[in-house]
């Protein structure tokens, strides 16, 4: 399925030149560089029809004006101060612009040209989307039937640590930017989250995110009645041969299970077995829980085996994320 490059440009205009050439020259025919044909030039394709293509999306649109060759030296380097201080984009990097522009979320594209479509495409810091969502979060998910929305990690986490993608996914953003190197329980929940096609990057949204004209949903206040609730039963059995800690390498476990269902408020629910004493080996809970769901579609259940430490905090020693939609019936 296609990748989608978001450049964020503060480059001079020779370099995003030399950009181009990179990006030409390393992607080859895999970089979207005109229309596909036979297609509606207003629908956005498809990611099956975009497979294996890679998109590139740039922050504005705005063109880098031409310098007059009978300037001076000092005029010169003057106007390539204000053009990167602007940072207006090249001709042939806007060129590569062909699908995707990106808007503020409240304001509507502007083509130069009538016959050329852009579909339109947004970026949010959290805090920017907790504020619309709050205000207006009916509006918000419908927003997302008509462009693509993005939620980017705010600017103060310097410690690489990721929001929590559940709400913006249940409002129907498409894209969160989490960062992958901090394998936390966000992370977790991202892995969770696109299992569900072979981790290629793509899901589907529920219907009542789609239509959302007929059905629409508040996704910080859902009804509890829009679904008859799907009834989860989970037996924790046993375990055998569990891990260490990577920070307690010497040290016999004290193994617990935690499940909790990430999703709508109505759907959020934790449960935690007994922890055993020393028994890395062989623990038996046996031990059952259950779940009401009303949205199963957005619910995902989350399974951390955690070591018991009531001196230095418990510690998750392995997990398991799965949409509820992809679990299977045992006997």
């Amino acid at each position: 399925y296609p990748v989608i490059l978001i450049i964020e440009n503060h480059c001079s205009i020779e370099i995003q030149k030399r950009l181009v050439k990179i990006l030409k020259t390393v992607l080859g025919d895999a970089l979207i560089t005109q229309r596909l044909p036979n297609l509606d030039p207003s629908v956005l394709p498809s990611p099956e029809q975009l497979k294996y293509k890679v998109l590139i999306q740039l922050n504005n649109q705005k063109f880098a004006p031409v310098l007059e060759g009978n300037l001076s030296f000092i005029e010169h380097l003057e106007n390539l101060e204000d053009i990167v201080r602007s940072r207006v984009i090249a001709p042939e990097l806007a060129e590569l612009c062909v699908y995707l522009q990106n808007i503020p979320i409240h304001e509507k594209a502007k083509a130069e040209k009538p016959i050329v479509f852009l579909h339109e495409s947004s970026s949010l810091v959290e805090d920017q989307f907790l504020q619309e969502t709050k205000n207006n979060p009916i509006d918000f998910v419908q927003q997302t039937t008509q462009k693509i929305l993005r939620v980017c990690p705010n600017h103060l986490r310097h410690d690489a640590s990721n929001p929590n993608p559940i709400p913006m996914w249940n409002c129907g953003v498409q894209m969160v930017a989490l960062n992958i190197l901090t394998e936390d329980n966000n992370m977790a929940l991202c892995h969770g989250k696109f299992s569900d096609n072979g981790n290629c990057g793509y899901v589907l949204k529920p219907n009542y995110l789609i239509s959302t004209n007929q059905t629409p949903i508040n996704p910080w206040n859902p009804q509890a009645d829009y679904e008859d609730p799907l009834i989860l039963t989970i037996k924790i059995i046993s375990g055998q041969f569990l891990p260490r800690s990577k920070s307690k390498l010497t040290d016999v476990p004290d193994p617990y299970v935690k499940i909790s269902t990430h999703g709508l408020s109505c759907d959020e629910k934790i449960h935690k077995t007994k922890y055993i004493d020393n028994n890395g080996f062989d623990p038996i809970w046996n031990e059952t829980f259950v779940f009401h769901i009303r949205f199963p579609q957005l619910c995902m259940v989350y399974f951390s085996l955690m070591d018991y430490d009531v001196v230095t905090g418990d510690e998750r020693m392995a997990y398991c994320c799965a949409l509820v939609t992809m679990l299977r019936t045992g006997k």
